[in-house]
């Protein structure tokens, strides 16, 4: 996984690079501070739906833009780690739950049934620190079933 020379987007896919996703969360962080509005992380893996298969790189980029245009030009969507993803939704828990739906029920983000999508959710809690919530977020168990 290689990131642009701008360090803003991820080489491959051009979502989000990690270290910029991370500064979006610190900004969101304070302004839930001063304003008390939630926001919550969206945790996607993928994997291929047999396990003897690998997932290529034109799955993975198909896979970006099919996430790119079900989500809202507001939400930061970042690849995270090779075939780990992460949206940062200014909103509730209800948006993103509703967000979730629409990712497990997308046949393009399924690429034809070759990929397993899993996924978890969080939303953000008053006073919490990034480290926080992002360990939150890794200990929810990953789902492949709608919320």
């Amino acid at each position: 996984m290689g990131f642009i020379h701008d360090g803003i987007h991820d080489t491959q896919t051009h979502l989000i690079a990690p270290p910029f996703f991370y500064e979006q969360l610190r900004r969101e962080l304070l302004l839930t501070q001063r304003t008390s509005l939630q926001f919550s992380i969206i945790r996607i893996e993928i994997k291929p739906f047999a396990q003897d298969l690998q997932i290529s790189d034109l799955q993975i980029l198909l896979f970006a833009q099919e996430l790119t245009k079900i989500t809202r030009g507001q939400d930061c969507v970042a690849r995270i780690g090779l075939h780990e993803f992460l949206i940062l939704l200014r909103d509730s828990s209800v948006a993103a739950d509703l967000l979730v739906n629409r990712i497990h029920s997308s046949k393009a983000l399924l690429a034809n049934s070759a990929l397993s999508i899993s996924t978890s959710l969080v939303s953000s809690c008053a006073l919490e620190s990034g480290l926080e919530l992002l360990n939150r977020l890794d200990q929810e168990s990953l789902s492949t079933e709608l919320p």
